[in-house]
């Protein structure tokens, strides 16, 4: 009995989707670029938030943002960025220069209305 109810549990969880965490070894984490374009597509998800952005100079930038839980802690939600939006990016590159990627987002600002990511830190007295 006690054979069969972990063999059960064991069958169970390895069953279950198990997501792997990927490093940054695939970036430059000491430098720090900056893009300016339009956001062409946004997919709120796990393990990283992806934005697509359309660069002033026609180069299409796929960027790795945050998981969805940190977005939300931080203020950001589905309607907080929109296809279309004129956004300047500043975040690590991919140590392949010919790879138009950035990953480690610092910050984010929407030219339209200056919402700008990370918001401000409040105030300690």
């Amino acid at each position: 009995m006690r054979f069969t109810l972990f063999a059960l549990l064991g069958t169970m969880l390895a069953s279950v989707p198990i997501q792997a965490h990927h490093g940054y070894s695939a970036f430059e984490r000491e430098n720090t670029i900056t893009i300016e374009g339009s956001i062409e597509e946004i997919k709120y998800m796990n393990p990283h938030s992806i934005l697509m952005v359309k660069t002033t100079d026609s180069h299409m930038y796929i960027v790795e943002w945050l998981s969805l839980p940190q977005l939300r802690r931080s203020g950001v939600h589905y309607d907080t960025l929109k296809k279309g939006d004129h956004v300047l990016l500043s975040g690590s590159p991919a140590r392949d220069p010919a790879v138009p990627k950035m990953s480690i987002v610092r910050n984010l600002k929407r030219t339209s209305d200056g919402w700008n990511w990370p918001p401000p830190a409040p105030l300690r007295n």
